[in-house]
């Protein structure tokens, strides 16, 4: 019987290899473009400039317990931040009282729920949650109200998306740490955006430049602080706003 020749099969496995590293590059950096031009319009910069009644404190606290009830019910990482970004956006656009703004939250929370939960909670087991005393019906009108605020858009390009392509994107370039390393990274980076999600200091950076500095800071809470990476959506003013949004994580976590 014929063996098989080993060398036509290395020759062919490093043909696919390079097929796919040839895929990487060209469909990541088209999917990281869309990404970024999706951001530009999502990004909620300043969402409080126009609140009277809401306060940087508020939101923090409104956050946090958001926060709580995603592990509370299991809710995912990604529903979270969606559900967020969802309240920015029309907290950047609508006066809220401080009577309905605890609705509010749990409402963009679910409808992050219905976007992307397999089984999201029921409405009963959210208004359980308020502190506040609010009806079904309540929070139904809510629900029409903010989607139409934020224009049924509601596919935004978020820190933890941005952070999975970078990840990606530093083990095919640079092939700096083990895998296991990688894992150690990319679980702190999630810590660092998950911890400072609440936090209105950081409200005016694009999602993009946290899930780069939130990278970049694991590193130099894991001992390696090397200099900033460079990434596809990188210019030069991307490169010092990095830079300079790692200091003020430091300066966060670090006071």
């Amino acid at each position: 019987m014929a063996q098989p020749d080993d060398s036509s099969t290395t020759t062919s496995n490093n043909s696919a290899t390079c097929r796919f590293q040839d895929d990487f590059e060209l469909y990541s950096f088209e999917i990281v473009r869309a990404m970024k031009q999706k951001e530009k319009s999502y990004h909620p910069s300043q969402c409080l400039k126009c609140q009277i009644y809401i306060t940087p404190t508020q939101r923090e606290t409104l956050i946090s317990s958001m926060i709580n009830l995603s592990r509370k019910h299991n809710i995912k990482r990604d529903t979270l931040f969606m559900a967020v970004n969802y309240l920015d956006r029309f907290l950047k656009v609508v006066t809220v009282t401080e009577d309905c703004f605890e609705l509010v939250g749990l409402t963009c929370m679910m409808i992050a729920c219905k976007v992307e939960e397999c089984q999201p909670p029921k409405m009963e087991e959210f208004l359980t949650s308020c502190t506040h005393y609010y009806k079904k019906a309540e929070m139904k009108r809510l629900e029409i109200i903010i989607l139409n605020y934020i224009d049924f858009r509601l596919s935004p390009p978020i820190a933890p998306h941005f952070l999975e392509y970078i990840i990606h994107f530093h083990q095919h370039h640079y092939h700096q740490f083990s895998q296991q390393t990688y894992i150690e990274l990319v679980n702190i980076a999630n810590q660092v955006l998950l911890k400072i999600l609440p936090t209105y200091r950081f409200n005016h950076i694009k999602s993009s430049i946290l899930a780069a500095s939130a990278f970049e800071y694991a590193k130099i809470i894991c001992g390696y602080a090397t200099s900033v990476c460079s990434y596809p959506y990188q210019d030069r003013v991307t490169f010092i706003t990095i830079s300079t949004t790692v200091d003020h994580l430091r300066d966060f976590f670090e006071k």
